[in-house]
């Protein structure tokens, strides 16, 4: 899995859109997604998730952001990007330098 934390430019030509909010487990190549951050879809999936092997999956480290229209993952700070150039953006709540669901959703 790649994950980007710079603002890639591919958006630009590809139209690319924020999806769905997600959590990735980066040491383990897993995302989860929902609505919102940790909106009971994705509560839901990490509990099922975490009880497959509590021990192994226990504080994981994760970094949230977003799924895209082309099923990638990125971090907060260039899903602002892409949002802001797609016109996804509502209303925008601080901070101001990364997305949050609200913004949006």
């Amino acid at each position: 899995m790649k994950v980007l934390t710079d603002c890639n430019t591919a958006h630009k030509e590809i139209g690319e859109r924020i999806m769905c909010a997600a959590i990735a487990y980066l040491d383990l190549d897993v995302i989860i997604t929902g609505y919102r951050h940790f909106c009971p879809i994705m509560r839901a999936q990490i509990i099922n998730w975490q009880a497959i092997d509590p021990i192994k999956y226990a504080k994981r480290f994760q970094t949230q952001g977003f799924l895209t229209s082309y099923g990638r993952f990125c971090g907060r700070e260039e899903a602002l990007v892409i949002a802001t150039e797609a016109a996804q953006i509502i209303s925008k709540h601080p901070p101001y330098t990364k997305l949050l669901s609200e913004d949006m959703w």
